[in-house]
Order: structure tokens, then C-alpha cells, then sequence
């Protein structure tokens, strides 16, 4: 045996001991563990110990069995294997963007959010532009976009002269690649 473990059903008779004793208890366990010489313990102790050592060689037995049961029994309707389904493409929804809180936390999403709100006029492209902030500030925190970095990435976009559709593209791009930049569509 590699491990002990401790089930709570023995915490009841191990508290009724001092600290020292428990401290031996767990060397004694451990010197099991490793094969060094096990301290002497007092009879309750001893006690305790051997049933935490007979929990754990039935929970080792226990494991090994189900091991060599190998799977589910024969017969069992659930263990029979299944033939293959063709592949068919699912619709995949429309997602939305939750609403921006009333009051968004400072320096979060929220605040990214309504900055959005008031520099894009496009429904659309708002909400692609929210889905690539979302996506960002599921990155670790040094990661997550600026008030800066969300401006100058809608400048940069306006900048390309894009229409509403293409737009929105080249930040949905961008989300679902898991870019933390903004690039220009390829083909133009």
C-alpha cells in the first residue's frame, strides 16, 4: 500500500487523544507507508490504527475487483456499443450578448460595454465588438483589453472603410480565433 486514508468515521475515537499521540498514530502510518520502524503506540491507538489499515486494504481489494471485472456485465443493454450516426450538421442559434448591467463593475466588461454603446452606432457590429471583448476577459487578467485598446480597435476597423457586415466580421474573426487583436479580413 502506497497511501492511507483516513475515512471520518475514525475522527470521533482520534480526537480523544492528545496532539503527541495523533502525531505518532500518523508517523506509525507512515513508517507502514514506507517500511521504516513503526513507534510504539498505546493499545487505543494500535487499535485505531489497524482499522484505518483494514479500511484501506478493503478499499485497495475493493478497487482491484471492480478492476478485474473489466467493464460492465455482459448483457447490460447500456454496455452494448452503439453504431455510429451519420454526421449531421446541427443549427447552430443566435447568440446574443447579455445586457450591459445597469451598473457595471469599474474597469470590467461592463464599463467596455458601454463605451461600445457609445462609440458604434451598428447594432450589429456592437455586438461583435462585445463578443471580442468577452472573449478577451476570458484570457488571463494581464490580457483582458483597455478602455484604449477597445477604442483604437473600432478606429482601426472604421479605419479599413469597411460596411456594417464586414465589420462585424473582422471582430467576430478575431473572437473566434482567439485572437487578442484585431485584423483585416483576408481578400480585402
Amino acid at each position: 500500500m502506497k497511501s492511507v486514508s483516513i475515512h471520518m468515521d475514525f475522527f470521533k475515537q482520534i480526537r480523544k487523544h492528545s496532539d503527541e499521540e495523533i502525531g505518532r498514530l500518523f508517523r506509525a502510518l507512515v513508517a507502514d507507508i514506507d517500511g521504516s520502524e513503526s513507534p510504539e503506540l498505546p493499545a487505543t491507538l494500535d487499535m485505531i490504527k489497524e482499522m484505518i489499515q483494514d479500511q484501506n486494504e478493503r478499499f485497495v481489494k475493493n478497487q482491484s475487483e471492480k478492476g478485474n471485472k473489466g467493464g460492465a456485465p455482459k448483457g447490460n443493454e447500456n454496455a452494448q456499443k452503439q453504431p455510429k450516426q451519420p454526421s449531421v450538421p446541427v443549427p447552430v442559434p443566435d447568440t446574443k450578448i447579455k445586457n450591459t448591467p445597469p451598473n457595471p463593475p469599474k474597469g470590467g466588461k461592463g464599463e467596455l460595454f458601454l463605451l461600445v454603446d457609445k462609440l458604434v452606432e451598428s447594432e450589429k457590429v456592437s455586438q461583435a465588438v462585445k463578443g471580442w471583448i468577452d472573449m478577451r476577459f476570458r484570457k488571463p487578467k494581464e490580457r483582458w483589453p483597455t478602455k484604449r485598446a477597445v477604442e483604437l480597435a473600432i478606429n482601426k476597423v472604421g479605419g479599413l472603410g469597411y460596411d456594417e457586415n464586414r465589420a462585424a466580421d473582422c471582430f467576430n474573426e478575431s473572437t473566434i480565433n482567439g485572437w487578442s487583436g484585431i485584423f483585416p479580413l483576408r481578400g480585402g
